[in-house]
């Protein structure tokens, strides 16, 4: 029988090489509710709920999305640890502001990884982004 419970200290530690560097980063095996909820949180942007005439008759609610603000919260959710140091060759904290500096190129291969760990939950059955897994 499985807990209801996720065990945030379950990791996977994935290596990857951008540039010709090899780096690793440890991402959580999966999310809990409340981060899956976070993270949804920050891709929605405002729900504009103010009614004009057309919107009252038509029910219409504008949304706005926030990739950007998702993006830097995606990694900061599912990332634990990373091996990126400074210029000096010491080990940069994982933090929002290390992550907002990050090259486009390792973020990139940062959300690959995350993506292919979704995958691979998915495919066990494990829930995903929210969705209620099917027996």
């Amino acid at each position: 029988m499985s807990s209801a419970f996720i065990d945030p200290s379950a990791t996977v530690r994935r290596e990857f090489t951008v540039d010709g560097n090899p780096h690793w980063v440890e991402i959580k095996a999966e999310l809990s509710f409340g981060e899956e909820q976070a993270l949804a949180g920050a891709l929605m942007g405002a729900m504009n709920t103010k009614q004009t005439d057309k919107s009252a008759k038509t029910g219409e609610v504008s949304l706005s999305m926030e990739f950007k603000k998702a993006a830097i919260e995606k990694i900061e959710i599912w990332v634990t640890e990373w091996s990126f140091t400074n210029a000096a060759g010491k080990t940069v904290a994982k933090t929002r502001e290390s992550i907002t500096n990050l090259r486009p190129t390792y973020a990139e291969a940062i959300n690959d990884l995350i993506d292919a760990q979704i995958e691979a939950n998915e495919a066990v059955g494990k829930p995903a982004n929210g969705e209620a897994s099917t027996p």
